[in-house]
Formats: structure tokens, C-alpha cells, sequence
């Protein structure tokens, strides 16, 4: 039934709070080739050496909503908005699907029952918040299914029997993912290490160089990318000061009743059924 709700919500349209600055610079990217913005009053609007304000975020979520803006922008008018909007949401369901189709890779992988891989799947999928941030465009949901692949990928890397292109696969989620959220980067660093420690305890560092040549082209890619914006490799758009101008400085027990249970953007929210939790805490 759940399943059943968030495809017939599918048809409508959200795009609300940081999403709107995504689509600004995806019309942006469209019209000009640049993902410049209007500052409208947000701190978090950057003022590039240009003298026009960029966003601050990564690459991979702007590219993944252009699609949709171009069906938006062409597709013809329609009395019922709802299938009219469907369409546009393709990219964000294909999004999903992949991640999806990556998890339930993962767990058979894993040695779990194949009904439990479908109900797994789904639940994922639809109770939780992945779903949700699919559908508006945000970060989040790209970066969950890259974050399942690369996961996969990694396991099949530390096997005795991996070949050359699963580590060079590896290589270049772990670009897509730099190109998706700064922080992965920390990610990205912990599976660069352990490859090093397995080839260090193997003494077979040349089979882990596919994985430098795969992450070569997404790092490239964020450098350019932040280059292009702020007219320097290391600018990423991120600091204390913007964010704590939008509100991001409140105390800590707020701060976690906001993240857990408030009316806006808590987990519980989105995902109820992670109270059942509780009941695993025993265990």
C-alpha cells in the first residue's frame, strides 16, 4: 500500500526549500551554461569573481534534474498536471530504480533469501526518506544510490578473485560520489586506505592502480567544477558562517529533536516504521 501511495503521489510535483536553487541553476545551465543563480536573499548564494552568484552545490545533483526542467520546459500543456508532471519525474524514478536494483544486488550478494531481498528493497525504497528526497531532486537520493553501489563494488574489490574493472569501477563511483556531497570525500579516503592495507598485506599494489585511474575523472571534474564557480580549486561553497545564517547553530537536544521527531525533515516523519526499532534494542 505504501508502494502503491508514493507512485500515485508520484504524478505530483514537489519542489520545495534548497530545491529551488537547484532548479534555478539547472535553468541556468540551460540558458547560459553556467549554474549561476539569483541571491534572493540567501547567504548561501555565492558571489563568483565574475560578479554573479553560483550555488553551492555539487555537480551530480544539478546534472540530474536538467532532464526534468527540459520536459518541464517543453512538453506541451495539459488540463491534468498531474500526468503532465509525471514525465518530469522520470530521471528522479530511474534514480531510484538503479539504487534499488544495486541494493537488492547487494543483498543477494550477502547470502539473503530472495523474498526477504524484495520486501528489503522495498522498504528502503518507500518507507524511508530515500523516496522522498528522489522526488524533489535533492542530494540525498542520488548519493544513497551511489553510496549502495560503491558499497558493492568495495566487497568485490577486497576479494582474492576481483578483476581490474570492478577496481576501476570502484574508482569511478567513488568520483561520481566526490562530485555528489564534499564530505563523501571522507568515504573515498576510508576505501582508498584499505585497498592500500590490502595490497600492502597481498604485495599487489599494481592491481589497485585501476582504482586511481577511475577516480581520476570525477576529481578532475569537482576540481574544474569549483574553478569554474569561485575562480579557485578549493572552493566548494560550504562554510560555518553561510550556514549558520540559515539556521544551522541551534543547540544539540534541538538540533536532535529536529532530526528525530519534528514536523520538518525528522526521520520518524518520513520514515515511521523505524520505531519498530526499538524493539531490536534488547537484542
Amino acid at each position: 500500500m505504501r508502494c502503491l501511495l508514493c507512485l500515485i503521489g508520484g504524478t505530483r510535483f514537489p519542489v520545495w526549500g534548497d530545491a529551488l536553487q537547484t532548479w534555478d541553476a539547472d535553468f541556468a545551465c540551460l540558458t547560459v551554461g553556467l549554474p549561476r543563480i539569483p541571491q534572493a536573499g540567501r547567504p548561501d548564494a555565492i558571489l563568483g569573481p565574475d560578479g554573479f552568484h553560483y550555488t553551492k552545490y555539487p555537480l551530480l545533483p544539478i546534472l540530474q534534474a536538467i532532464p526534468a526542467l527540459w520536459f518541464n520546459h517543453y512538453l506541451p500543456q495539459s488540463s491534468n498536471d498531474g500526468w503532465r508532471n509525471l514525465p518530469i519525474m522520470l530521471p528522479a524514478y530511474l534514480s531510484a530504480a538503479v539504487g534499488g536494483a544495486a541494493l537488492a544486488c547487494l543483498l543477494q550478494s550477502l547470502g539473503v533469501a530472495r523474498t526477504r531481498v524484495v520486501q528489503w528493497t522495498l522498504l528502503c525504497v518507500f518507507s524511508t526518506p530515500w523516496f522522498v528526497y528522489v522526488r524533489s531532486y535533492y542530494a540525498e537520493g542520488i548519493q544513497t544510490s551511489l553510496l549502495i553501489i560503491l558499497v558493492m563494488l568495495w566487497l568485490r574489490a577486497r576479494s582474492t578473485t576481483c578483476k581490474a574493472k570492478e577496481v576501476f569501477s570502484l574508482g569511478l563511483v567513488s568520483g561520481m560520489l566526490l562530485n555528489c556531497k564534499p564530505n563523501l570525500a571522507l568515504i573515498v579516503a576510508t576505501i582508498a586506505l584499505d585497498l592500500l592495507v590490502q595490497a600492502y598485506r597481498g604485495r599487489a599494489l599494481v592491481d589497485k592502480l585501476p582504482f586511481v585511474a577511475g577516480l581520476l575523472p570525477g576529481l578532475l571534474l569537482l576540481l574544474g567544477y569549483n574553478y569554474l564557480r569561485f575562480g579557485h580549486v578549493s572552493g566548494f561553497g560550504y562554510s560555518q558562517w553561510r550556514d549558520q545564517q540559515l539556521g544551522f547553530n541551534v543547540p544539540l537536544p534541538f538540533g536532535a529533536w529536529g532530526l528525530l521527531f519534528s514536523s520538518g525533515k525528522s526521520v520518524f516523519l518520513y520514515a515511521p516504521l523505524l520505531v519498530l526499532s526499538i524493539y531490536s534494542i534488547p537484542q
